[in-house]
C-alpha cells in the first residue's frame, strides 16, 4: 500500500532535476591522502565554474558529495549540467591527475533531508544519471537520450553530440547514450563498456525479416494513459510527461515499460510496476 501523502517520510514535491553525476576513476585504488587531495581539488574546480556559481546564487542547485565525486542537481535550466560539465572538463586539463568521468540525465527527483538535516535528493533522475556515468571512462561526458533530445531542440549542441546507441546497465535496464565532446572538452573515444558489452546494439544491426521493429511514436493513446496511471502510483503526476516523452522513441509497450521503469528508484517498486504490464 502506498504511504499517505502527509506521511513525514514522504515528499509530495516531485519535480524534474537536471543531474550531473561525476566520480574519479579508480579512486578506491589510491592512497587515502591522495584520495583526500584529489577530492578537494575537484570540489574547488567545481566551485570555480560560472555555471555552478550562477545556479548557487539563484538557489537552484543541490550539491551532494558521494565520497569519490559528487552529484549536482540543477533545477529549471536543462543546459546547466551540460555547461558545468564542459567548463569542468576544460579546467581539469590542467590537472591530469584527476581522472574524472561524468554522466548527465534529466528525470524526476524529490528533495529530502539526510540524517544531518541537510538537503539531499533522491529518485529515478539521480539514479539514472549515475548509471549513465558508470558507462564512461576517464574524460567522458555521457548524456542520456532525454538530455540529448532536449539539447537537439536548441540546435547549437548538434555538433557536440555523438550517438552511441543502447546498452544494458544495472538491474537489466537499458539506456540510450550520447557522447558529448568538442576539441576542448570531453573524450571522443568510444567507452570501453560500449566496445565490450554484449548488450550494446551496433548501429548497423537490423531486425529479422519475421520480426520487423514497430514504428516509433505509434502507441495507442489509451495505452499511454494506462501506463501513465500505473507509473504515477510510484513517482507522482510527472509520470504523464515522462511516458509521453518516452513513447516518441519507443516502438512497443514492452520497450515503453522498460524505459520509464528506470525512473523508479526502489527496485521492489520497479518490479511491481513492471508486473502491471498486460501481456
Amino acid at each position: 500500500m502506498l504511504p499517505p501523502i502527509d506521511d513525514p517520510g514522504v515528499t509530495s514535491a516531485l519535480t524534474i532535476g537536471h543531474v550531473l553525476f561525476m566520480d574519479i576513476v579508480a579512486y578506491s585504488r589510491l592512497p587515502m591522502d591522495e584520495q583526500r587531495r584529489l577530492v578537494a581539488m575537484l570540489q574547488e574546480s567545481v566551485r570555480q565554474t560560472s555555471t555552478f556559481l550562477r545556479a548557487q546564487r539563484k538557489q537552484r542547485l543541490i550539491s551532494i558529495p558521494t565520497g569519490d565525486g559528487m552529484a549536482l542537481v540543477f533545477f529549471e535550466d536543462p543546459e546547466y549540467p551540460v555547461r558545468c560539465a564542459m567548463e569542468l572538463s576544460q579546467k581539469l586539463r590542467g590537472h591530469p591527475e584527476i581522472k574524472l568521468r561524468m554522466g548527465i540525465h534529466t528525470g524526476p527527483v524529490y528533495q529530502v533531508d539526510d540524517i544531518n538535516a541537510n538537503q539531499n535528493v533522491a529518485g529515478g533522475g539521480i539514479n539514472v544519471a549515475q548509471r549513465v556515468m558508470d558507462c564512461g571512462d576517464e574524460g567522458h561526458i555521457l548524456v542520456s537520450e532525454v538530455v540529448a533530445d532536449t539539447l537537439a531542440q536548441l540546435g547549437k549542441w548538434d555538433e557536440c553530440l555523438h550517438d552511441l546507441g543502447e546498452t544494458e546497465v544495472k538491474h537489466g535496464l537499458r539506456v540510450h547514450l550520447f557522447n558529448l565532446h568538442t576539441g576542448e572538452c570531453g573524450n571522443a573515444e568510444l567507452p570501453q563498456k560500449m566496445k565490450s558489452a554484449p548488450s550494446a546494439q551496433p548501429a548497423f544491426q537490423k531486425p529479422g525479416p519475421t520480426t520487423p521493429k514497430p514504428a516509433r511514436g505509434t502507441l495507442d493513446a489509451a495505452v499511454l494513459d494506462s501506463v501513465s496511471k500505473e507509473l504515477a502510483a510510484f513517482i507522482g503526476p510527472i509520470a504523464k510527461v515522462l511516458v509521453k516523452r518516452a513513447s516518441e522513441r519507443c516502438g512497443c509497450v514492452d520497450e515503453l515499460y522498460k524505459t520509464v521503469a528506470a525512473e523508479i528508484e526502489c527496485e521492489e517498486d520497479r518490479a511491481s510496476f513492471m508486473a502491471t504490464k498486460k501481456s
